[in-house]
């Protein structure tokens, strides 16, 4: 029964999610349009590591808190989670970790335009990556809840700064192009992190911690190298 009510409990919740947006939420007055500048050619593509890179940081980093919440369940029982309780502990240890991106999220928008993002990408990535392959030395359920929840205080900065990165580098023209395709590298991470996380569990967890923090080595290794050189023009 109690499950059952969980989906009424959800069903209101959207139901008051729509009901404040109708009332609240006013479209902005459009901005005028700016005339293209003569090194914005129509329909450019991008061609540089400067723009992939953050990409690539966004879908890694979508992937692997998505791994994580599929996992969650399966993993914090055999490390001793009370039978009894899991679901329980499972649902505080997302929502939790759901806080912590959010808190992440929210840091990584004050830091835009103060820091060079492709370092803070990058230092995200490499302690992220640290923790993960921690994972493999974690004995308990509650120190995996732990674990889970350094991870997305830092990794959940990556996708906001990740955005922030790729729309920086476009056009004024093209900037809607450009975030309507981080959004779905981003929604791709999340996709595919569910059926990759299960195939693991067969194989074992370890190769999920090993491979996810080898992944985002190299990931925070293009960021570094990103920041290292200096801008060149993104659209030729």
């Amino acid at each position: 029964m109690l499950f059952r009510s969980s989906f009424f409990v959800a069903a209101g919740l959207f139901g008051v999610a729509c009901v404040v947006t109708a009332v609240l939420y006013r479209n902005p007055p459009p901005a005028p349009r700016s005339p293209a500048l003569a090194t914005e050619a129509p329909g450019a593509r991008p061609r540089t590591l400067r723009f992939w890179a953050p990409l690539l940081a966004l879908f890694v980093a979508n992937f692997i808190d998505g791994s994580f919440m599929s996992l969650l369940p399966v993993v914090i029982g055999p490390l001793g989670a009370p039978a009894d309780s899991i679901t329980l502990i499972a649902g505080a240890g997302v929502s939790g970790a759901g806080i912590a991106v959010v808190v992440a999220a929210n840091a990584a928008a004050r830091m835009h335009g103060k820091l060079n993002v492709f370092k803070v990408i990058a230092v995200a990535l490499g302690l992220s990556a640290g923790l993960v392959l921690l994972l493999l030395l974690v004995s308990n359920w509650w120190q995996f809840i732990g674990v889970r929840a350094a991870i997305a205080l830092l990794a959940g900065a990556v996708p906001t700064l990740a955005f922030g990165a790729v729309a920086d580098q476009a056009s004024s023209s093209s900037r809607a192009t450009v975030v309507g395709m981080a959004t779905s590298v981003g929604m791709l991470g999340w996709a595919a992190s569910p059926y990759v996380s299960g195939l693991m569990v067969g194989l074992g967890l370890h190769y999920l911690y090993i491979g996810a923090g080898c992944v985002m080595l190299v990931v925070a290794a293009l960021a570094w190298s990103c920041a290292r050189h200096a801008p060149r023009p993104l659209y030729a």
